[in-house]
């Protein structure tokens, strides 16, 4: 007998339709898709998305956050991607998920650059008070002299169980870190094109093969 992909829940005669899954699971997943507005250092944003496909995303520049090492130590660039304020509480639990590509590039001859990033999920108030929900640091990744390294990434961040309440804000942070031989230096980008395009980055990035979209799914509890 199978069983009904839908279900009608809901009292006086209103109906909520849950997925067999987000019953089974009593978790419901939402998609974010990360952009950046303009290249004058503004906040970027983010959307929720229901279809994925590239050829249905919108267009957005810039495309890429670009950082530079020139250390032997580890440094590091963020950026943060925040989604509209909440109309309404809801309850982030159990795993989310950064869907990623960085890019790491070493220049000076016979030198090699080191990088990782960490991914931040975070909860932001009317008054800009950080609620931190989970974090994960990426493997540490190696590249030659003027080899470079794409690495595209699917991170996990278990959340800690965390209200967010209207007029909240969830954001994303990623830190890309980076270090370099003495006498070289590094070139890193974080990839955020909604459209997933080719990226003409040095040399180009190919969406085919390393795809140029940022996006990240976040558990909310589903109360059935």
């Amino acid at each position: 007998m199978g069983v009904n992909p839908t279900y009608n829940l809901g009292a006086g005669g209103g109906f909520i339709n849950y997925t067999f899954s987000e019953v089974a699971t009593g978790t419901g997943i939402v998609l974010y898709n990360s952009f950046a507005t303009t290249t004058s250092g503004a906040t970027a944003v983010t959307i929720t998305k229901t279809n994925t496909t590239s050829t249905d995303a919108f267009q957005a520049d810039p495309v890429s956050t670009y950082g530079f090492a020139n250390t032997t130590s580890f440094t590091s660039t963020e950026v943060s991607f925040d989604n509209p304020p909440s109309n309404f509480a809801s309850v982030i639990r159990g795993t989310a998920l950064v869907d990623v590509t960085f890019v790491l590039d070493a220049s000076g001859v016979d030198k090699t650059a080191q990088g990782y990033i960490v991914c931040k999920i975070r909860g932001v108030d009317a008054d800009d008070n950080i609620t931190e929900i989970g974090e994960t640091t990426s493997d540490l990744f190696e590249t030659p002299h003027q080899v470079e390294l794409p690495k595209t990434l699917l991170i996990p961040i278990t959340c800690a169980q965390t209200t967010i309440k209207p007029t909240d804000r969830l954001r994303l942070t990623i830190e890309m870190w980076a270090k370099v031989e003495a006498g070289a230096t590094s070139s890193h980008w974080l990839l955020h094109d909604p459209a997933n395009r080719d990226i003409a980055v040095t040399p180009a990035i190919t969406a085919a093969d390393n795809h140029t979209y940022l996006k990240w799914y976040i558990p909310y509890k589903v109360d059935v």
